[in-house]
């Protein structure tokens, strides 16, 4: 009897195994049978067993075997939403429409086409919950990058994507479209909309173009302007993202970016920024004549920036500053009716002025130390100022309370300077009335 139950029991589960073998088999050469509109509400009973936040009023969805291993799922739905609270999200498109093939054995994911003519997305700020420790600021750059270099596409479309950020003093309206190819493999994103905070709206526009290659560096292009017609900032950058670091070029063009100074301009512009150990390295260099001060006299200024960022060490900012003006003579035009005009005589002289800088700060940047040096060889006709000065500056700020102090040592080479004429009679007043 025992022999029996034993043989009975393994002829069951042998029939169970080739059933299962053979349903599996069946789904798998013929996934219609498991992918059709009958199944799709235990789609919806998963989703809301899971807490995914996601609806449709009404949806499709199909299955076609390309080969044995190979798969495609067509799925369309009308009123497709994301709704999430705390933070407030609501992603929502009339119409949605995609269709994806996998590779059962590879997994590999690919998208034929997917188009969403219409959408809008309402997305409010979380609530900070205090400092967090220093991450890699790259790694959720190369999470995304890895993620959309594991996905194929041929065509993907949103046409109208109507975004809102909130997040309490600042409102971003954007109209934003997506368009991505297959060949080569490039996302571009175009975005139009404005920007409110402190009761001052500024129009926005921004053209992003990603180029996602196989293997290697993610390479980027953005190019887009900010502001009203008499104060724009009009800047295009382009350059690679690796594992860690960016590098990238800058062009940019500020149209009064402060009350006194009509324009400024950046033409190939060199940054660098790196992390390594959780030792961020920032590189900022404009060449001779990259920054310019447009005007009938066309002044430069050369730049250069080097700063290094250490978040959580004892020295979490250095940074080394030089600009060098070639010709100061071209800048006294530019100051002239501003806040900083080069008083008489020194608007007379011309020549070279040249600045260093060195900064750095504590923890908890509440002393910053910057420390400097320069030379001045500027001359006229009649008279010279031939100085080199060193000298440093500390800023602390203790319960709130933010306090100065400049120290600075100067060294006269060569000084002549002209005094202003004066009339014995109508002699200025070296003192204010009492």
């Amino acid at each position: 009897m025992g022999k029996r139950l034993l043989k009975f029991l393994a002829i069951s589960l042998s029939l169970f195994a080739v059933t299962v073998l053979l349903v599996a088999t069946t789904v798998v050469a013929y996934p219609q049978l498991a992918v059709n509109d009958k199944t799709l509400p235990w789609v919806g009973t998963v989703l809301r067993t899971y807490n995914i936040p996601l609806t449709w009023s009404k949806a499709s969805w199909s299955a076609d075997s390309l080969s044995f291993l190979e798969k495609r799922i067509t799925f369309s739905a009308n009123d497709l939403c994301y709704l999430a609270d705390k933070p407030y999200r609501r992603i929502c498109a009339e119409t949605a429409k995609t269709a994806i093939t996998f590779h059962l054995w590879s997994r590999k994911l690919a998208i034929e086409y997917l188009e969403v003519p219409k959408a809008h997305a309402t997305l409010e700020a979380g609530e900070t919950t205090g400092p967090s420790e220093p991450t890699n600021p790259f790694a959720l750059v190369q999470t995304l990058r890895e993620q959309i270099r594991s996905i194929e596409w041929q065509h993907v479309t949103v046409g109208q994507l109507a975004l809102l950020y909130t997040d309490g003093a600042m409102a971003v309206r954007l109209n934003a479209a997506l368009e991505g190819v297959s060949n080569p493999r490039v996302l571009t994103l175009r975005t139009q909309g404005s920007i409110a905070r402190n009761g001052k709206r500024s129009p926005l526009q921004a053209t992003l173009t990603l180029s996602l290659p196989t293997e290697g560096q993610l390479s980027y292009a953005l190019s887009g302007s900010w502001g009203l017609r008499r104060n724009t900032w009009n800047a295009e950058t382009s350059g690679q993202i690796a594992a860690d670091s960016l590098k990238g070029v800058l062009n940019a063009d500020f149209k009064k970016p402060i009350q006194s100074l009509r324009q400024v301009q950046l033409r190939g512009c060199d940054y660098e920024w790196s992390a390594k150990d959780q030792r961020n390295h920032a590189s900022f260099h404009c060449p001779d004549g990259a920054l310019r001060i447009p005007s009938p006299v066309g002044a430069e200024l050369t730049v250069t920036a080097d700063v290094d960022m250490h978040p959580g060490s004892s020295e979490p900012l250095r940074a080394i500053t030089q600009a060098h003006v070639a010709q100061f003579e071209k800048v006294v035009p530019l100051l002239e009716d501003t806040p900083w005009a080069v008083p008489a005589p020194l608007n007379q002289l011309s020549g070279a002025v040249k600045l260093t800088t060195q900064t750095q700060a504590d923890a908890g940047y509440q002393n910053i130390r910057t420390t400097f040096e320069g030379a001045s060889l500027l001359a006229s006709k009649e008279q010279s100022l031939h100085f080199t000065t060193q000298g440093s500056f500390d800023l602390s700020t203790v319960n709130q309370n933010t306090k100065g102090m400049l120290t600075a040592d100067v060294e006269f080479q060569e000084t002549k300077l002209s005094l202003p004429r004066l009339d014995p009679v109508n002699m200025p007043r070296l003192f204010p009335d009492s």
